[in-house]
């Protein structure tokens, strides 16, 4: 029997089964069970120990009890949202979500209400955090930019000496950060397009499977480089879509909380850092596959961010 029966079995799921994606750390399938839908994720332990899906449930759990928009865990059938599941070639960590029912947005639902909702998601996510910060619970996640340093660590062979040193020098300007309860805690590190579903005129954000550690102003720098990665916007127009994107969304974030304006300049260098990490992630995965054409422009995209960075970005005001 392998992971994936032994898996949808402990959850007690059966139906049709569709894989959604598959990478050398984990495998995402969608579920169409008799009691709702469902996304099941399979993960090395190698890679996810599980005590830190234990907290990602855990802070899902937070999330829905104080009416954030978010997926639900489906619980095992004994009562744990986690288990390992033992086979012959793999050890691997299962955790199941319920979908929520909706849609991906649209072209034309990129606008400024949504800059809005993505700013109050945000800020909502991050008062949550603040709190456990406050209530001291110790949940069990990694450290963003360190663990995105280790993905570097391992694969500098593919890294030009040149990338690599601004790796390097991002890494040490982070380390020198103080942590502060206001200003550090659990955040989502991927809220991007991919992970906002629309219900109605709802907002819900989904898949915290990369929540770790870091600084509330790293996620607000990776939404602002999805929109700028996937927007049509050319690159000189990034500093005017900058200007409209964060009034809308700062409007919807101090609904809920304000950040401290020193912490605006560290936007960019998160910007930068996410960049590097995407276009190493990239080199990894895609290295022995024949990409498209979009896939490819998508990737000189990448390639073009990581190795300029964004310094040129003004962001240095609340409007």
């Amino acid at each position: 029997m392998n992971a994936l029966s032994t898996a949808l079995q402990l959850f007690d799921l059966s139906g049709k089964v569709d894989t959604i994606s598959s990478d050398s750390f984990k495998k995402i399938y969608k579920v169409y069970s008799k009691d709702g839908v469902y996304f099941l994720r399979l993960c090395n332990d190698q890679v996810y120990n599980k005590e830190e899906i234990e907290s990602e449930i855990s802070f899902l759990e937070i999330l829905r009890n104080s009416g954030f928009n978010t997926m639900s865990a489906k619980k095992s059938i004994n009562e744990l949202s986690t288990e390992y599941i033992q086979t012959e070639n793999n050890n691997v960590i299962a955790t199941c979500c319920r979908e929520v029912i909706g849609h991906h947005l649209r072209f034309h639902e990129f606008n400024n209400s949504y800059f809005y909702s993505l700013g109050e998601l945000t800020a909502k996510l991050h008062v949550q955090s603040s709190l456990i910060n406050q209530k001291k619970v110790n949940l069990q996640r990694p450290i963003a930019y360190q663990r995105a340093f280790r993905l570097f660590e391992k694969h500098s062979n593919h890294m030009d000496f040149n990338l690599f040193r601004k790796c390097v020098h991002l890494y040490d300007q982070f380390s020198s950060l103080e942590k502060k309860e206001d200003s550090f805690g659990l955040i989502h590190t991927d809220i991007t397009r991919n992970n906002i579903i629309l219900n109605g005129r709802e907002y819900y954000l989904i898949d915290l499977g990369d929540l770790s550690y870091s600084w509330f102003i790293n996620d607000v720098a990776i939404t602002l480089y999805d929109n700028l990665l996937h927007g049509s916007v050319k690159e000189d127009k990034y500093s005017k879509f900058v200007s409209n994107f964060m009034f809308h969304y700062w409007k919807g974030y101090f609904q809920f909380r304000e950040p401290k304006e020193k912490m605006l300049e560290l936007i960019p260098k998160f910007m930068h850092y996410r960049a590097i990490h995407d276009h190493i992630y990239l080199q990894v995965i895609w290295k022995n596959i024949n990409i498209n054409v979009d896939q490819k422009a998508y990737y000189e995209k990448i390639k073009n961010m990581a190795h300029e960075g964004f310094d040129f970005l003004s962001i240095n005001h609340f409007n």
